[in-house]
C-alpha cells in the first residue's frame, strides 16, 4: 500500500475490533518494513488488551527483527502484568539466538522487577556464566569479574547449589544490568559469531572481530552496548568507511588496517584513543584526527597520501608512520614535540628537512626514498636508531651531532668510502652492505661497535689492524667480497661467521 497514513486515518471510522483486525492482516501481509512498523505502533492505540498471543507471534517468529523487538516493547508496554509474559521472556532467553531479543527479555525482566522476573535473570546468568568460564571462574573468579560484586555475588552465592537462592532477589541497578547484557553479549561472540573476546571486571573489555567479512562497523551486533570497551580490532574486513564508534567513550585502541577505508572521519567521540592504526586502506588526506587529545600511536602506513598534514593537533603522539605512500616532501610534524618513531620509508622523498622540532625523536626510518644527501638532523640529538637504506646516498656526512646513535642503517646505497663516522661514539650496529666500498679505513673511533655489515661491497683487502680499538666487536660479515687469498684467511681465522 503506498499511502500508509491514509490507511491509518481511515482506520479511525471503523470500530476498534474491526481496526484492530485489519492491522492486524496488514501487518501480516505487507511488504514494506516502514509501513509494517508504523501499521504496529498505531495498532496499540485501538488494542484493548486481548491481543497477546497476536504480538508474542510477532515477537517470537517474525522474519524482520524490527518488527520482532517492537512487537516485544508493546507486550511490556500492554501485557507485563500477565504471568504468561514471563514465560515468554524466560523461554526467550534459553531458546531464542537473536541477542537483541535476549537482551530486550533481560531489559524487560527488570523492568517487571518482581521476584519471579529477578530470578529468572539471576538463573540464566548463572548458565551462561558456567558456559562461559566452567565451574573454575566459579571458585576463582577474582581475574575475570575483579571489581564487579554483582557478578561475584551470583557467582559466588548459591552459583553450583541449583534451586537455592542466597542473593535477594531484587531490581538490578544500572550497572548490575550492564553486567548481564555484556556477559550475553561475550557468550554470542564467541560461541554463535566466533569472534575474539575478553571479558574483566564485569564487562567486556577486548572485541577482535579480524577477518570476519564484516562491511560496516555498526553492523558489529551490540557495539552500541559496549560503552566500556577498550580494545577493538576489525583488519582484515571489509570495511568502507568508519562508522558506529560514538559509543565506545572507553576505546584505547582501534585496529582497522586492511580494509577498504577512503577518509578518516567519525572518531571525534574517542577521546581515550591512544592507539589507531589505518593502515593499508585506501586514505588519499590525512584529516580530522585534531579531537583525539590522547593519541600516542597513529599508523597510516601503506594507503595514497601524498602530503603529511593536519597532525599538528596530536600532541601527545609518540609513533608515526607514514610508510609505504606517496609523500615527496617532509612537512608538517612541527607541532610533534613529543614524538619518539617516525616512518617515512617507501616513499618518494628527495631531501631531508622539516624534522628539527623533532628533538625527542629516537627512532628515524627513510629506507626506500630518493634520498642523495644526509643533511637535517642537526638537531636529533637523542636519535638512536636511523635508517637510510636503499637510497642514492653517496657519501657518509653530517653526522656528527647523533651523539646517541646506536645503530646505522646505510645499506644498497652509492657510498664508496666509510667516513664521518668519527662522532660516533656509541654505535653498536653499523650495516654498510651493498654498496660501493672498497677499503675498511674509516672506522677507527667507533669504540662501541658490536656489529658490522659490509657484504656486497668493492672490498679486496682485509687485516687484522682493521679491526684495532674495535674491542666490542663481535660480528663482521665481508661475504659477497672480492677478497685475496690471504684476506680472506685472516677473515676465516678472526670472524665468527665467515
Amino acid at each position: 500500500m503506498d499511502n500508509i497514513n491514509n490507511f491509518i486515518r481511515d482506520l479511525d471510522q471503523l470500530d476498534k475490533k474491526t481496526g484492530q483486525q485489519f492491522l492486524k492482516d496488514f501487518i501480516l501481509e505487507e511488504k514494506h518494513l516502514n509501513n509494517r512498523l508504523k501499521a504496529l505502533e498505531k495498532f496499540m492505540e485501538v488494542d484493548d488488551g486481548s491481543n497477546y498471543e497476536f504480538l508474542e507471534q510477532l515477537f517470537l517468529s517474525d522474519e524482520d527483527r524490527k518488527v520482532r523487538m517492537l512487537a516485544g516493547k508493546l507486550l511490556l508496554g500492554g501485557y507485563s502484568n500477565q504471568e504468561q509474559l514471563l514465560t515468554l521472556l524466560k523461554f526467550t532467553l534459553d531458546n531464542i539466538n537473536d541477542i537483541y531479543q535476549k537482551i530486550l527479555a533481560l531489559e524487560f525482566l527488570n523492568k517487571i522487577g518482581s521476584k519471579s522476573a529477578i530470578r529468572i535473570i539471576i538463573d540464566y546468568m548463572k548458565h551462561v556464566c558456567k558456559r562461559l568460564f566452567g565451574k573454575k571462574a566459579f571458585r576463582d573468579n577474582g581475574r575475570i569479574f575483579s571489581g564487579n560484586s554483582f557478578t561475584e555475588r551470583i557467582l559466588n552465592e548459591g552459583i553450583l547449589k541449583v534451586g537455592e537462592y542466597s542473593i535477594n532477589p531484587r531490581l538490578l541497578s544500572e550497572e548490575e544490568l550492564d553486567t548481564c547484557i555484556n556477559i550475553c553479549l561475550h557468550d554470542h561472540y564467541i560461541n554463535v559469531l566466533g569472534y575474539h573476546a575478553t571479558f574483566k571486571g564485569g564487562t567486556i573489555i577486548l572485541l577482535n572481530c579480524e577477518g570476519m567479512g564484516l562491511t560496516r562497523i555498526s553492523d558489529i551486533i551490540g557495539i552500541e552496548r559496549l560503552g566500556k570497551l577498550e580494545h577493538l580490532m576489525l583488519q582484515r574486513n571489509n570495511i568502507g568507511e568508519i562508522d558506529g564508534l560514538e559509543h565506545l567513550k572507553s576505546l584505547k585502541v582501534l585496529n582497522l588496517s586492511g580494509n577498504k577505508i577512503k577518509k578518516i572521519e567519525n572518531l571525534s567521540f574517542l577521546k581515550n584513543l591512544e592507539e589507531l592504526d589505518l593502515s593499508s586502506n585506501e586514505i588519499r588526506l590525512i584529516e580530522k584526527l585534531g579531537d583525539l587529545p590522547s593519541l600516542k600511536y597513529l599508523d597510516l602506513s601503506s594507503n595514497k597520501i601524498s602530503e603529511i598534514q593536519n597532525l599538528n593537533g596530536l600532541k601527545c603522539l609518540e609513533v608515526l608512520n607514514l610508510s609505504h605512500n606517496e609523500i615527496s616532501q617532509i612537512t608538517g610534524l612541527d607541532g610533534l614535540k613529543r614524538l619518539k618513531i617516525l616512518n617515512l620509508a617507501s616513499n618518494n622523498i628527495i631531501k631531508i628537512s622539516g624534522l628539527r622540532e623533532l628533538r625527542e625523536l629516537v627512532s628515524l626510518y627513510l629506507n626506500k626514498n630518493k634520498i642523495s644527501e644526509i643533511k637535517g638532523l642537526s638537531t636529533l640529538e637523542n636519535l638512536r636508531v636511523l635508517n637510510l637504506s636503499n637510497n642514492a646516498i653517496q657519501k657518509i656526512s653530517n653526522l656528527d651531532g647523533l651523539k646517541n646513535l646506536t645503530k646505522l642503517e646505510l645499506s644498497m646505497n652509492l657510498i664508496r668510502k666509510i667516513e664521518g663516522l668519527d662522532q660516533l661514539t656509541n654505535l653498536q650496529e653499523l650495516f654498510l652492505d651493498r654498496n660501493q666500498i672498497s677499503s675498511m679505513d674509516g672506522l677507527e673511533g667507533l669504540k662501541s661497535l658490536i656489529i658490522l655489515f659490509l657484504e656486497s661491497n668493492n672490498i679486496t683487502e682485509f687485516r687484522e689492524e682493521h679491526l684495532d680499538g674495535l674491542d666490542n666487536l663481535n660480528f663482521i660479515f665481508l661475504n659477497n667480497n672480492k677478497l685475496t687469498p690471504e684476506s680472506l684467511r685472516i677473515y676465516k681465522r678472526l670472524c665468527r661467521f665467515p
